[in-house]
């Protein structure tokens, strides 16, 4: 990191401020990151999506993932990427954005964790295949049928956007379906629902029909954070991204990074507050 113009440059004496900062930083390690959501991907299911054969080559579940870890970015949420036979017990909210293949220990595993009082959000064409990429007969989203208290007759891919009575915008895809056991939240011009909540167990479970647009996404996504109890580590500036890594002995730290161009306040939930300069980061103990 020494340049060529030699140790008297900017470069240099950052990386020499960066090195004292992570030396007082020592007692971070061994510490995890603190999240009570999780975002559920499969790369079985990816590569199973990828194949040509499909309804639609505007699907894609990567990208579809990134959006929905985005819309939680924008919210102040931290989520880990868990696996859908991984252990949710630490969760309060699941969002599982496009899994066409679950296998049934991964099908049962969600719905566990919402008999157990948890919030699940999930995105269209799910639960459509096990894990040898075999059609579950009986009717869409196959897998989770019961959790989702939704019956899904017909795909119907969109040639155009269309708006829906929220006034939010669906795009790429469709569902024809009928609810069984769910309450509708939102639906297409149509009458048909669009989104859709369940209540399971001592939890609910959430469903899109449609691919939203993003700040409709974002507004599905503050709702499901709110229904579970999900709140950001620190009360923060939009752009200023917070996250709480804690020791299992109850010792924690809170990031506060500010990723604009301009000073912002962070306020921790007890009542703390710290100025972050414009691209910088603070690290608060306790």
């Amino acid at each position: 990191m020494l340049p060529h113009a030699g140790p008297d440059a900017k470069v240099f004496r950052e990386v020499k401020a960066l090195g004292a900062e992570l030396a007082g930083l020592a007692g971070v390690a061994g510490s995890r990151v603190e999240a009570e959501a999780a975002l559920l991907v499969d790369h079985s299911s990816v590569w199973a999506q990828d194949h040509p054969a499909q309804p639609s080559s505007e699907l894609d579940p990567v990208e579809e993932a990134k959006r929905w870890h985005a819309a939680l970015w924008r919210a102040g949420v931290t989520c880990d990427i868990a696996h859908p036979e991984g252990d949710l017990s630490a969760y309060r909210l699941v969002l599982v954005p496009q899994l066409y293949l679950v296998s049934d220990a991964g099908a049962a595993n969600l719905e566990a964790f919402a008999r157990r009082g948890g919030v699940v959000l999930v995105g269209p064409y799910s639960g459509v295949v096990d894990e040898h990429d075999r059609v579950r007969l009986g009717g869409y989203p196959g897998a989770w049928r019961e959790l989702l208290g939704v019956s899904v007759e017909e795909f119907f891919p969109l040639a155009a956007p269309i708006r829906l009575a929220s006034g939010a915008t669906g795009r790429a895809w469709s569902e024809a379906a009928r609810v069984t056991t769910a309450k509708v939240l939102d639906t297409y011009a149509s009458g048909e629902p669009a989104w859709t909540r369940n209540e399971f167990g001592d939890g609910a479970a959430h469903y899109l029909t449609t691919l939203l647009d993003d700040a409709a996404l974002a507004e599905v996504v503050v709702t499901v954070c709110g229904e579970s109890g999900v709140v950001p580590a620190a009360a923060a500036e939009p752009g200023v991204e917070v996250v709480r890594r804690a020791h299992e002995d109850g010792r924690s730290f809170l990031f506060a990074i500010n990723h604009t161009a301009a000073d912002a306040t962070v306020t921790t939930r007890d009542g703390r507050t710290v100025t972050v300069a414009a691209g910088d980061v603070a690290v608060l103990r306790g």
